[in-house]
């Protein structure tokens, strides 16, 4: 066999061997200076088809071998380039580029590997970005990036804390809400086991120290909406933390933003379904929505969410005025009205009691002559006249009310 191979190589096969064996000798030895850019791609790509190839055939026992053969070095080799990223990091605090491709690189590692968080972790991690955080606390890019790592870390919980410690900053706060708010639509359950008291507490007190920002407000009321309609206990702890009188401020002070309207009425929905004191601030709610539905009565979005609103607080005084004024300026926003209207719990709150019923009729009456030829407006407002006169006859209401009908 010998023979045959030096023949038709022309080369002894034991010196093919020794040759073999030193340019592995030398390889091994290799300065850095001695591996290109394409040799660096092409050792991490046949890792990587390595892994791959022992992975499919994990039960043969050589592939099994090299996987096992593998564990100590390339934990060191992780260890060894998180570390070098920390260690530039850390060198270079006042530098923005090496701050924010720290963390890119960083972010880029521990992104679905556990055994590299824990490295992270255990080489000073989370002490590096917080360095880089206290030497930035303007830079709204890099702040984002940080905390999205800082979650990957940690989890919510830490970037609560880091929201109450940035409460100062505006793109501390800004930075903050957006990684919250993210990560809490991708990680619900985390949510549901932090302490609603601290939630609420924390991100009222961060957004309403910053409540002139436009951006801050209309995210952190989405937020909040966001957390309430799921929670009751954030509810309660909404309303015993003063609330009630932020929201309706915000709205009123914000009455032709409708991004804040928006997330406002589903903030006022969500408050509504209980565990958050609503009977107490109805009337003030009420007013809010009935200046809503007209400031924003072309706003699909905003109505929607306003009806549903009205239809939580029982509120029927709110859908009076936009509809005798004309504020739903199309048959669908009236009919949307009028369904909101036929779900109200007629004598079950402020809004909605005996006296107010002269009102609702003649509004509704108002909404039939603007859309006599719309059996769909017809259809509903027949609807609620009917629950009205069922209300009324079976209310201990007093004669002027019935005389007034």
């Amino acid at each position: 066999c010998g023979s045959s191979l030096s023949r038709g190589w022309g080369v002894p096969l034991p010196t093919l061997v020794a040759a073999a064996a030193r340019r592995a000798r030398a390889l091994g030895r290799m300065s850095p200076e001695g591996v290109s850019d394409e040799d660096l791609q092409g050792l991490i790509k046949s890792l990587n088809t390595l892994q791959w190839t022992c992975w499919k055939n994990f039960s043969d026992p050589v592939a099994a071998r090299a996987l096992q053969r593998l564990r100590v070095p390339m934990a060191e080799l992780m260890g060894y380039v998180v570390s070098s990223i920390l260690q530039e990091m850390k060198s270079n605090p006042a530098d923005p580029q090496v701050q924010a491709m720290g963390v890119r690189m960083l972010r880029a590692l521990i992104q679905d590997s556990e055994a590299l968080k824990r490295i992270v972790l255990v080489g000073g991690g989370v002490e590096v970005l917080v360095q880089g955080v206290r030497h930035h606390p303007t830079d709204e890019n890099l702040l984002s990036a940080t905390l999205e790592a800082i979650d990957e870390l940690h989890g919510l919980a830490s970037l609560l804390q880091f929201l109450d410690h940035l409460r100062e900053s505006p793109p501390g706060v800004r930075a903050g809400i957006w990684a919250f708010a993210a990560s809490a639509k991708a990680k619900w359950s985390e949510v549901q086991h932090l302490p609603p008291n601290d939630v609420v507490r924390i991100v009222l007190a961060a957004v309403d120290a910053h409540k002139d920002d436009y951006r801050v407000l209309s995210k952190g009321v989405e937020l909040i909406s966001d957390l309430m309609l799921e929670m009751p206990e954030m509810r309660a702890a909404f309303a015993a933390l003063g609330g009630w009188p932020w929201l309706l401020q915000v709205m009123e002070n914000n009455g032709d933003h409708g991004r804040i309207q928006l997330h406002g009425c589903k903030l006022l929905s969500a408050l509504s379904k209980g565990g958050a004191w609503a009977e107490q601030h109805s009337k003030r709610a009420i007013q809010v929505l009935e200046r809503c539905l007209i400031r924003h009565d072309s706003d699909e979005c905003v109505l929607y969410w306003a009806f549903w609103a009205v239809q939580q607080l029982n509120g029927a005084r709110a859908l009076v005025a936009p509809m005798r004024s004309g504020s739903f300026k199309s048959a669908s926003a009236m009919v949307a009205a009028l369904r909101s209207l036929h779900g109200v719990a007629l004598g079950q709150s402020e809004g909605a009691g005996a006296e107010d019923m002269p009102a609702v009729v003649d509004a509704v009456v108002h909404a039939m002559g603007m859309y006599s030829e719309r059996y769909d407006v017809i259809y509903e407002a027949t609807g609620v006249l009917g629950r009205v006169a069922a209300f009324v006859l079976g209310s201990s209401c007093t004669a002027s009310v019935r005389q007034g009908l």
